[in-house]
């Protein structure tokens, strides 16, 4: 054997058998063919040297027909050939083309492949193949914070940044009780960046709405700010000029709200404070500075303690409550710029004299119109807004009320407009959804930059002129005046 290799390399060395391929003998037609499926998979190779130029298997083969034709005796030679053509049948294949067929059932038979070797694919999760290259290669960065560490990062964050401009927002983080660590910004112990405790300003601004906070604690109402034991307990909370607790869960407030010395604005809207109005209207009725108090949405019933000690308070906000009734004292407020009781149950309006008031709703109320007319002394008003009141007619409210520009009457029972005079120096007329059967033409001669008259059940005009805009209406109603009033009018 040793000797036949020898000069079958010596005879490869002068031949070139892929130039002249050696005719196949018929015991290894298969793995000829075999062999030509595979040879895109096996390229030929470029060089002479025995030991790689033997392993190619076209090699193999030749040597194989070479052995078979000088030694067609040879003994085991079956057994050769045999572990020799399952060498061959098992080295990877070209991928034969499959029979043509209609692109329908192509198209399912690909789809349907696609999803099996999907199926087979073994599943790995991004991070356990992407973690790895990256931490290798020196490209992680730090891990991810859980949602409390979020929290707890972001608090700190803010806190670092009211020190140094006085304003804390801790809204929306779905606290349930007033964090400590708000209640510590001042100690020297717990400020470890941002300005030091020397350079600190006080608060001034601090909303911590939209939680879930149910009870602001003792300790909101005494905190220290000294750095000795020896100092007095100082609230850091004094030098607030603007507190937002709205949407939150508050059952009481603490009684210090009261010493807030320089608060201008307090929301406390949409709170559970139901129960405790007597006690709430003491403590706000003794901050001298408040200009704008929220108190919407906290289920308050019966009539409203008396409230006179807010001598610089500017606006009022009493919607979405059940109150029956106004204090007289209320008139101790002579700054009230706006009032909003919409959403009540008022029924009567006391004697009240607001000289500065521009804005007044009671809206969703089953208040009695002639009642507030002789009641409400308030000769700069704008806006009054009626809307959903249960009004049948419409009186002079020109004549209580001179400045009055915006009438908002929707969502009530009028049904004629008799006296049309009484609107004369309206900019706006809101009369939506009311009982209207028609519109008198000669509201286009009375300024209004605004007519809103959609929902009557009026048959003219059209459907698209009543809920047009007002230049179109205008137009309609100037085409039903009487011929010669247009220019009596003009003149």
């Amino acid at each position: 054997v040793y000797i036949l290799l020898c000069l079958l390399r010596d005879r490869h060395r002068q031949l070139s058998v892929w130039a002249q391929p050696a005719p196949v003998h018929p015991p290894f037609q298969a793995e000829e063919q075999n062999l030509r499926r595979t040879e895109d998979r096996h390229p030929k190779p470029r060089h002479t040297d025995l030991d790689s130029t033997l392993s190619h298997p076209q090699y193999i083969l030749a040597l194989r027909y070479e052995i078979h034709m000088l030694c067609p005796g040879a003994p085991n030679a079956k057994a050769h050939q045999k572990k020799d053509r399952n060498d061959i049948l098992s080295a990877p294949k070209a991928v034969s083309p499959k029979p043509t067929l209609n692109s329908s059932t192509a198209l399912r038979d690909t789809i349907a492949n696609a999803r099996a070797a999907r199926r087979g694919a073994p599943k790995y999760e991004a991070d356990e193949v992407v973690k790895p290259i990256k931490r290798h290669l020196g490209l992680h960065g730090p891990e991810p914070e859980n949602e409390d560490n979020m929290h707890v990062n972001l608090l700190r964050r803010r806190i670092t940044a009211a020190r140094s401009d006085g304003k804390l927002n801790i809204s929306g983080m779905g606290l349930k009780t007033f964090p400590d660590e708000v209640l510590k910004m001042y100690d020297s112990k717990n400020i470890t960046d941002g300005p030091a405790w020397y350079e600190s300003v006080d608060l001034v601004r601090l909303d911590a709405s939209n939680n879930e906070i149910e009870d602001l604690g003792w300790e909101f109402a005494n905190v220290p700010t000294g750095q000795d034991d020896d100092q007095p307990c100082e609230n850091i909370f004094l030098g607030l000029q603007t507190l937002d607790l709205h949407g939150n869960r508050l059952r009481s407030i603490p009684s210090s709200l009261r010493d807030f010395e320089h608060l201008t604005f307090l929301n406390l809207s949409k709170n559970c404070l139901g129960q405790l109005i007597p006690d709430i209207i003491i403590n706000i009725s003794r901050i001298p500075s408040l200009r704008e108090l929220h108190l919407a949405e906290n289920g308050f019933s019966g009539p409203l303690p008396p409230f006179s000690g807010c001598s610089e308070l500017e606006i009022l906000d009493l919607r979405g409550n059940a109150l029956i009734g106004l204090p007289e004292e209320l008139s101790g407020c002579s700054r009230l710029r706006r009032i909003d009781l919409s959403a009540n149950r008022i029924f009567e309006i006391p004697c009240l004299i607001l000289p500065d008031l521009t804005t007044f709703n009671v809206s969703r109320n089953p208040v009695n119109l002639n009642t507030l007319m002789t009641n409400l002394a308030a000769p700069k008003l704008t806006l009054l807004d009626i809307s959903m009141c249960r009004v049948g007619s419409l009186p002079n409210l020109r004549s209580k009320f001179p400045n009055l520009t915006t009438l908002l009457a929707s969502d009530n029972s009028i049904s004629t407009i008799d006296d049309v005079e009484s609107i004369r120096g309206l900019e706006v007329l809101d009369i939506k959804n009311n009982d209207l059967r028609s519109l008198p033409a000669e509201l286009c001669l009375l300024g209004l930059q605004k007519l809103m008259v959609g929902g009557n059940p009026m048959r003219a005009p059209r459907r698209e002129i009543l809920e047009g805009t007002t230049e179109r209406l205008m137009e309609w109603l100037r085409s039903r005046l009487p011929a010669g009033s247009l220019d009596e009018e003009m003149f």
